[in-house]
């Protein structure tokens, strides 16, 4: 038995991503995917940074 379906999961993102950028136009989705993209290497940095501060506190200790 499988524990993780990766078909699945892209199609439930698939379907995710169509409902939320049903009706909009071409630029709009450009827009839409850009603010996403953008969000998402903002939340990647912090987390890199936080990483990198945790790890520097272990090795002060």
């Amino acid at each position: 038995m499988k524990e993780f379906d990766c078909v699945a999961m892209k199609r439930q993102a698939q379907e995710a991503i169509d409902e939320a950028i049903k009706g909009m136009s071409a630029e709009e989705q450009i827009d839409c995917f850009r603010r996403e993209s953008e969000a998402s290497l903002r939340k990647m940095e912090e987390m890199r940074k936080r990483r990198k501060n945790t790890q520097d506190g272990l090795h002060d200790a």
